[in-house]
């Protein structure tokens, strides 16, 4: 449910709530937007103008145009982040988020993403990212995968990290 969902972007490992409150953006980026409730919620309950939703799933693209009536506000994007971000021409500072979608993907995959958010991201730009961090772990190499906070920094140095409660 929307609002479940919602209240968890203030719950423990999450840095969503508290970086939509201290922002006042207007345009934001879900990476890995799956069946929508994030981008929507980011138009209706935040006043978005623009969201960037982009899921590579097709269907799940048609699933949440189905359940979210506001679409001119939410461009829904089929393909895959390291090759649709660059792409885009954003203008203002711009939210950029990930909710455990980057844990599933590669290093040098989600390496690609990031340096495609370095790339278009204009100044003051945040990336907020609920992804496991610690002690490098790769469980199965096409499922699960935690990074350290120096492989984050390395990828992306000109931006500054802050890192919550450390998975185990």
């Amino acid at each position: 449910d929307d609002a479940e969902n919602a209240s968890r972007l203030y719950s423990g490992g999450y840095r969503h709530g508290e970086v939509l409150d201290s922002t006042d953006f207007d345009v934001a980026v879900d990476i890995g937007s799956g069946s929508g409730w994030f981008s929507n919620y980011l138009v209706e309950k935040r006043n978005y103008k623009k969201v960037y939703a982009i899921e590579p799933s097709a269907a799940a693209q048609e699933i949440a145009s189905k359940i979210y009536s506001r679409q001119d506000k939410v461009e829904r994007i089929v393909g895959f982040a390291e090759e649709e971000i660059s792409k885009l021409k954003l203008k203002t500072p711009t939210l950029f988020s990930t909710l455990v979608v980057l844990a599933h993907i590669r290093n040098e995959v989600v390496q690609k993403i990031l340096e495609s958010v370095d790339q278009v991201a204009p100044k003051g730009s945040v990336l907020c990212s609920l992804e496991p961090w610690g002690d490098e772990f790769h469980h199965d190499p096409s499922i699960w995968h935690v990074r350290p906070t120096e492989w984050w920094q390395n990828i992306m140095p000109k931006w500054e990290f802050s890192f919550e409660k450390r998975c185990e």
